[in-house]
């Protein structure tokens, strides 16, 4: 999308606001586990996700 000249600046905003104190982002759930419908993720996948949609984005 970069290379296009596309920026979409709302989410990257959003991701900013997002973003805790410490500079890392809150852990979401990024899968569920079919058979036991628990979650998974951590701090550092959003955190990884996070700078890499960023990265694209700016």
């Amino acid at each position: 999308m970069k290379k296009l000249g596309i920026v979409n600046r709302i989410d990257f905003i959003k991701l900013l606001d997002h973003q805790l104190e410490d500079g890392d982002w809150p852990m979401y759930g990024l899968f569920i586990a079919p058979r036991s419908n628990t979650y998974f993720g951590s701090r550092e996948l959003s955190a990884a996700f996070a700078l890499e949609a960023m990265d694209l984005m700016s």
